[in-house]
């Protein structure tokens, strides 16, 4: 059922649990799944027809959001559409009568990357590129019709076995948006969805986005399938943010065995982690042959990587540094779903979060002999208690 056809149903939301069957719909739910920020996903069953299927109730938060439901309407039926064999099967979408928003997609048997990660990492180089090559198919495809999946991580990609072969499906297209859409409204007056230490910087600042911004999480993602270890090392989700817009990641051959990755293939998880969109390669999968190239011993020398992103990277995490302390309002709250933090608070931390990231310019180094700094400023003492782990809402001021 089209969302549209029940606005004023949101207004009451109530919470799931397994052995109901949702109001109005034939889908009884089993088994609570798991669930995050953007809501829980149960197992559940075609009650008709007999065919188990996994359910994702959103947050009450979207079902109050006409706006947000109608670009999880929009990008729910994009990914329904793209028929690619590692993009999640949408078959549904609505509202159940009592006002819960749902979605309808294929269930799959399998581990997530972030337990793969966490358990098995480093992981062999030749099982990374396979998993690489097959959500970069995915993207390719979704890019290829104008979608950017915007919350690529771990978490949202199932690893299935199928005999000896290992099949990733890329989940959550739910929340992509559109190249195309040039109405930037509904990012404005709704939320900007992303996970701290996967978002592309561009994404972080509200900019225009591509597939480059997809590459770049897949970047992250293949850093730690290679090395167990996180590109940013921060505390919280405000820190990791502007680490990300600041400073550089922790170059991947100082993590991992040179033996077991090759010099090459760092060089190219590198260049998909750089903050300049325009300095990673142009398209998802340049990056993914790049890296199978790597592996094989047969890429190109790349330039190097000063001449190629030195100072536009420099030139570009001043930047974002300057549009985190001027223009804070891109970043000026996040969401969790038992916090709440006030705009100024929040403003403030960014502000002290990105300065403390930022590198110390070379003319701007005390002395030895210097004086001591003066008392800190009242904002550094505010820390948020926000978990990069967790799937981060960014809310932008109201109009």
């Amino acid at each position: 059922m089209n969302p549209e056809d029940r606005p004023d149903r949101t207004a009451s939301i109530i919470l799931a649990r397994p052995g109901e069957q949702l109001p109005g719909t034939p889908y009884r739910l089993v088994e609570r799944l798991g669930g995050g920020g953007m809501g829980q996903v149960f197992r559940a069953e075609h009650v008709e027809l007999g065919r188990e299927v996994a359910v994702k109730l959103l947050a009450p938060a979207l079902a109050h959001d006409p706006k947000a439901m109608e670009r999880l309407r929009r990008e729910a039926r994009a990914a329904a559409r793209l028929g690619n064999p590692h993009i999640i099967d949408v078959y549904d979408l609505g509202i159940t009568d009592d006002g819960r928003p749902y979605v309808v997609m294929k269930l799959i048997a399998g581990r997530d990357l972030k337990e793969i990660i966490d358990v098995e990492a480093p992981v062999d180089p030749e099982r990374v590129v396979h998993m690489a090559q097959q959500i970069g198919d995915a993207l390719r495809d979704a890019h290829a019709a104008g979608v950017v999946h915007r919350d690529l991580k771990p978490e949202n990609i199932l690893a299935e076995r199928r005999g000896d072969d290992e099949r990733l499906t890329i989940l959550d297209f739910g929340i992509a948006q559109s190249i195309q859409d040039t109405d930037t409204r509904l990012t404005r007056d709704g939320q900007m969805i992303g996970t701290p230490g996967y978002m592309a910087p561009e994404q972080a600042l509200a900019r225009p986005l591509d597939g480059r911004a997809d590459q770049y999480a897949l970047a992250v993602i293949v850093y730690e399938l290679l090395s167990g270890a996180s590109p940013f090392q921060r505390v919280t989700a405000l820190q990791l943010i502007a680490a990300q817009l600041t400073s550089e990641p922790v170059p991947l051959g100082q993590v991992v065995d040179p033996v077991a990755v090759p010099p090459a293939m760092v060089d190219v998880v590198m260049r998909g982690l750089e903050r300049d969109p325009e300095a990673r390669y142009p398209e998802v999968m340049d990056f993914v042959d790049a890296l199978d190239a790597a592996r094989r011993g047969t890429l190109a020398p790349p330039a190097p990587a000063g001449a190629r992103a030195g100072r536009r990277g420099a030139i570009f995490g001043l930047l974002a540094l300057v549009t985190v302390l001027v223009a804070g309002g891109v970043l000026w709250a996040f969401y969790r779903p038992a916090t709440t933090v006030g705009e100024a608070d929040m403003g403030a931390t960014i502000a002290t979060a990105a300065v403390d990231a930022a590198p110390t310019p070379v003319d701007a180094m005390p002395e030895a002999d210097a004086a001591p700094d003066a008392e800190p400023d009242a904002a550094a003492d505010v820390e948020p208690d926000a978990a990069p782990a967790e799937p981060t809402r960014v809310a932008q001021r109201p109009t």
